[in-house]
Order: C-alpha cells, then structure tokens, then sequence
C-alpha cells in the first residue's frame, strides 16, 4: 500500500489539532468531573499562545464565549514566577485497610519525603 504525501502545511495543521485536543481534554474532563457543561461558561485564555487556540478549543468544547484578557501571555508568566517550586511523587500501594497498611503507607511517605 502506498503512502500518502503529505505537505508542510498539512502537518503543521496536525500538530495544531493534536496541541488543541491536549487543551481541550483536561477541561472537558474536569468540568464534566463536577457535573458541569462547558458549553454553558465562558472560555478564559491564558498563555503566550492561548489566543492562537482559543477559537478552536471553544468549537471542540460547544463553547460560543471566550476571554482573552490583553496581557493573557504576560500574566502566565508571572503567574509562573510567583508560584512556589513543588515537588511531587507518588507511589502505588494496594492492600485492605488495616493498622499494617497504614505502617507500610507512612514507611513510604517517610521514603518519598527522603528523596526530596
């Protein structure tokens, strides 16, 4: 089977959709998580290129209203300068609840805390 020849423009196109569907996913998950519809709120761009975005990521989400403040990718960054650095990890465990459990899970806490 052959392949298809694809132009710059084309791919270009792709990566625009794959990055919108990686936007889009995380707010459709989270609103609907709490029994909300995206179509019934407006979207708030933030970012240097959430305004590229933005028209795209409201269609996929049934959104009709969008937010661009004028300093959006500004505020981003500052946003990003003033949050405090964290750290985060995690590690699986699995067993029923018993006081042997609850030992082993603060023996981890105590192995991730180490590592920090």
């Amino acid at each position: 089977m052959g392949t298809k020849e694809v132009t710059i423009y084309e791919m270009a196109l792709g990566f625009i959709k794959v990055a919108n569907e990686t936007m889009s996913r995380p707010i459709r998950s989270l609103t609907q998580a709490k029994g909300f519809n995206p179509k019934n709120h407006i979207l708030d761009i933030f970012g240097g290129a959430g305004a590229q975005h933005a028209c795209s990521i409201a269609r996929d989400l049934g959104i009709r209203k969008i937010y661009i403040h004028k300093y959006c990718g500004i505020l981003s960054a500052y946003g990003l300068g003033l949050a405090d650095v964290v750290h985060e990890a995690e590690e699986p465990i699995q067993g029923v609840l018993s006081q042997e459990l609850i030992d082993k899970i603060q023996a981890r806490f105590e192995v991730l805390r180490a590592k920090n």
